[in-house]
C-alpha cells in the first residue's frame, strides 16, 4: 500500500464541510491496526461555497490487507466519492506497531493533543532555540514514521514534550511560579493564562460569588505538590466565604486539553505535574446584606519539592443592593433522570438552585402521572410524580413536559387515537383530575405550565400545540401554556393565542420577534443550543446569556444542558460516544463536579439581577439610557473580566444612589 486519497466536497448552503481531521489505518488482521498517517490537513479548508477537493495521505509503504479510515466529521455530515489506493513499492514493510480496533479513536485524540501542544508551545518558546529544535524534532516523531506509532509510543512522546518545557523553564532562571489568572479563558495543560496586570477590588454583590483564579507552574524534574491556604481579612471577615479547587483537565470533541472541571481541593492539596501549569480556583461566596471592605489573602506553598513559597493578595469590597431585584425565569432542561445525576437528584437539584435556575423542566418519560387509560375512572398513580416534585422543591416555576410531537410515543399514552374525541376526553379529565389535585397541594396554575411540544415546525406539531392549548384551557383558563420556538414561521396566530410563555431560539430570537410578543402580553425567554458544551466559552456563550437577555428586554433564559451525556461515556472525554457532551457538570468522588462554564452561567445570572436592580433603581432617563450603554459595552467586551469590573461598579453606583456617574463608558 502506497497513498490513499478521499475525494470528498464541501458545500455551506447544504451545512456540509470538509471533515476536520481523517486519519489511515492499516492492517493485515482486521483488529488490528498499525497507523499510517493523518490525510492533508482539512484545519485550513473548513466551510466555505461549493469545492470538491481529493485530500491525500502520507506514502504509507506499508505492507496490509485492511486499510480503515477514522473521520472526524464537522457538522453531521461527510460526503465522499471515491477512496484512491496507490500500490506501493516493492521496499514496503510490515506494520509494527498494533492498535486494537477498539482504541484507534482515543489513538487518534491522544495524537492530536501532543500535534496541538507542540504548535502551543512553537509559539510560547518562539525566542527559545534550543526548544524550538526540540519541539520541531518530536513534532516530525508524532507524524510518524509510518507503521510505528501506538499509544505507548504516544506517551513516551507526551513524557518528552514535558521535558522540554521543564528544560525551557529552567533556562529562563524559573523555579516555581503563582500567579493570577484568568479564571475564564482558555487554559491549557501548558499555559494557565496569568494577568499581565491583576485587576483592582474585586466587587462582589452580597448573596452572590466571584471567581479568583492563580496559574502554578515549576521547573522541577518532578511532579511537585502544592499547599494551598486562603483567609478573608477585615472587619466582618465571616461575611465571605471561600472554596478552593483546581481547574481539572477535560478533552474537547476537537481534540483539546483545557481546564474546566472545578475539583474541590483535598486537605488544600494540588498536584502540579512535571512541565506543565495548573490553574487554583478560588470562589468567594459573599452572605448577608451587609458592606465590607476586606481583603483575600492566598498562602501558596511548594518548599517540599522546590524551596518556595508566595503569598498573593485581592483586594474585595462586598456590598449590597438596596431591594432585591426579581430574579429571571431560568431553565437548563436539568433532567433528573440523566446519567450523570440520577443516583444524587436532589444534590442536583440544590446545585441548580445554587447557580440561579428558576424553572424545572419534568419530561414526558420521568414520573409525569400519566393515567392508565381512558376509562373516566381510570386511576392516576402520582407516587412517582410526588417523588420528583420533592426532589426538585425550591423552583419558582414547573414545566410538565408532555412529549407529544408527532415522533414521539407519549401521545399513545391514553391508550388511542390522538386526535380523536374519546382521546381528547380522557385528555381533559386527566388534566382536571391533576390540577386540582396539585392546588389542594398548594401549587397554583401561576406556578407550573404545560409544554406540549417541543419545538414545533411541521404542521403536525402547530395543530397539536393549538389543540393542547384548547383542551388545557377548557379545564381552567388561568392554565398556562409554554413552547420552545426555533423557527419564525411557527409563530402563526393561532400559536400566539395559544402560547403563554415562549422560549426563543436561532432565528425565532429577534427584535421583531419579541417585539410582537411582548406586545401581546406575553412573558418571553431566550435559549441556546448550539455552540455549549466544551466547546463553549465561559464567557462569550454562558455569561453572555444574561446579559444579552437583558438587553433583549426577555424575562429570562436559558441553554441546553444541564447534565446531558448522551447514551455512553463520562462527562470528562467528548469523544467516548457518538456526540460531544453537553453537561456542565461532571462527575466524579462526590455527588456533582462543577465547572468553568456553570460558574461563568451563575456569573449572568448575576449580572442580570445587578442589571435590573440598576434600572429599577434609576432617578431619571439618564441613568437609564446609561444601563442600556452599558449592557452594550459589555457585549462588544466580550464580556471578559477585566471589561466587566469597570461595567458593574458603574452599574453598582446607578442601583445604589439611582443616579449616573460621571466616569466615561469604554465602547
Amino acid at each position: 500500500l502506497g497513498s490513499l486519497c478521499l475525494h470528498t466536497s464541501r458545500r455551506a448552503e447544504a451545512g456540509v464541510a470538509f471533515p476536520a481531521r481523517v486519519d489511515m489505518f492499516v492492517g493485515t488482521e482486521p483488529s488490528q491496526f498499525g497507523w499510517a498517517g493523518r490525510l492533508t490537513p482539512f484545519a485550513d479548508e473548513g466551510a466555505g461555497d461549493y469545492l470538491a477537493r481529493a485530500f491525500c495521505s502520507p506514502q504509507s509503504q506499508l505492507i496490509g490487507r485492511y486499510v480503515r479510515l477514522l473521520i472526524q466529521a464537522t457538522g453531521s455530515h461527510v460526503f465522499a466519492d471515491e477512496i484512491t489506493i496507490a500500490s506501493g513499492s516493492a521496499d514496503a514493510r510490515p506494520v509494527t506497531a498494533q492498535i486494537a480496533e477498539a482504541d484507534l479513536r482515543s489513538f487518534t485524540l491522544a495524537q492530536e493533543a501532543i500535534v496541538r501542544s507542540i504548535a502551543e508551545l512553537e509559539q510560547r518558546f518562539a525566542t527559545d532555540a534550543t526548544a524550538t529544535v526540540a519541539l520541531q524534532s518530536l513534532a516530525r516523531d508524532a507524524d510518524g514514521p509510518s507503521g510505528t506509532m501506538d499509544l505507548t509510543r504516544l506517551n513516551v512522546l507526551d513524557r518528552a514534550l514535558r521535558t522540554i518545557v521543564r528544560d525551557a523553564r529552567q533556562r529562563r532562571g524559573e523555579t516555581f511560579t503563582a500567579a493570577f489568572c484568568d479564571p475564564w479563558a482558555l487554559s491549557t495543560p501548558f499555559d494557565g493564562r496569568p494577568f499581565d496586570q491583576s485587576p483592582d477590588t474585586l466587587e462582589i454583590a452580597a448573596s452572590s460569588h466571584r471567581a479568583v483564579s492563580v496559574a502554578l507552574s515549576h521547573a522541577a524534574a518532578q511532579d511537585v505538590g502544592v499547599s494551598v491556604s486562603a483567609s478573608i481579612e477585615g472587619e466582618g471577615a465571616d461575611a465571605v466565604a471561600v472554596k478552593l479547587s483546581e481547574a481539572g483537565i477535560v478533552t474537547r470533541a476537537d481534540g483539546v486539553r483545557l481546564g474546566d472541571a472545578l475539583l474541590p481541593l483535598a486537605g488544600g492539596r494540588l498536584h502540579v505535574p512535571m512541565g506543565e501549569t495548573r490553574q487554583l480556583w478560588v470562589d468567594l461566596e459573599a452572605k448577608g446584606t451587609i458592606s465590607r471592605e476586606l481583603h483575600l489573602t492566598l498562602r501558596i506553598d511548594a518548599r517540599a519539592a522546590t524551596g518556595e513559597h508566595t503569598t498573593l493578595t485581592r483586594p474585595l469590597l462586598v456590598y449590597a443592593l438596596p431591594a432585591p431585584p426579581k430574579p429571571p425565569l431560568t431553565a437548563v432542561w436539568g433532567y433528573l433522570d440523566a446519567r450523570l445525576v440520577k443516583a444524587h437528584p436532589r444534590a442536583a437539584v440544590l446545585d441548580m438552585l445554587a447557580h440561579g435556575v428558576t424553572a424545572a423542566v419534568i419530561p414526558a418519560g420521568y414520573s409525569l402521572p400519566w393515567p392508565a387509560g381512558t376509562a373516566a375512572d381510570t386511576a392516576i398513580d402520582y407516587r412517582a410524580f410526588d417523588r420528583v416534585m420533592k426532589d426538585l422543591e425550591g423552583h419558582q416555576q414547573y414545566l410538565f413536559f408532555l412529549s407529544l410531537n408527532e415522533s414521539s410515543d407519549f401521545r399513545l399514552k391514553l391508550g388511542t387515537d390522538f386526535s380523536s374525541d374519546r382521546w381528547q376526553g380522557a385528555f381533559t379529565d386527566w388534566i382536571r383530575k391533576w390540577t386540582a389535585r396539585l392546588a389542594r397541594q398548594g401549587l397554583g396554575p401561576d406556578r407550573y405550565a404545560f409544554y406540549p411540544v417541543d419545538e414545533p415546525a411541521s404542521p403536525g406539531d402547530l395543530e397539536t400545540l393549538v389543540t393542547v392549548a384548547r383542551l388545557v384551557r377548557s379545564v381552567d383558563p388561568a392554565l398556562r401554556i409554554y413552547a420552545t420556538i426555533h423557527e419564525p414561521e411557527a409563530l402563526t396566530e393561532q400559536v400566539v393565542d395559544a402560547v403563554d410563555v415562549f422560549q426563543l431560539n436561532g432565528a425565532a430570537l429577534s427584535g421583531e420577534t419579541i417585539a410582537r410578543l411582548k406586545g401581546r402580553g406575553k412573558t418571553v425567554l431566550s435559549y441556546a443550543t448550539t455552540g455549549g458544551g466544551k466547546s463553549g466559552s465561559p464567557e462569550t456563550f454562558y455569561r453572555a446569556l444574561g446579559w444579552d437577555a437583558f438587553a433583549q428586554g426577555l424575562d429570562g433564559f436559558g441553554f441546553w444542558a444541564y447534565a446531558d451525556t448522551g447514551l455512553s461515556g463520562t462527562a470528562w472525554n467528548d469523544i467516548d460516544d457518538v456526540r460531544p457532551d453537553f453537561a456542565v457538570v461532571y462527575d466524579g468522588d462526590g455527588p456533582i463536579v462543577s465547572s468553568k462554564r456553570w460558574e461563568a452561567w451563575r456569573d449572568g445570572v448575576q449580572d442580570y439581577e445587578l442589571l435590573s436592580a440598576a434600572r429599577d433603581a434609576a432617578a431619571d432617563q439618564a441613568a437609564r439610557a446609561t444601563v442600556t450603554t452599558l449592557a452594550r459595552a459589555a457585549q462588544q467586551a466580550q464580556y471578559t473580566d477585566t471589561a466587566l469590573a469597570p461595567i458593574r461598579k458603574r452599574l453598582r453606583l446607578i442601583a445604589q444612589t439611582g443616579h449616573d456617574p460621571s466616569e466615561p463608558i469604554s465602547q
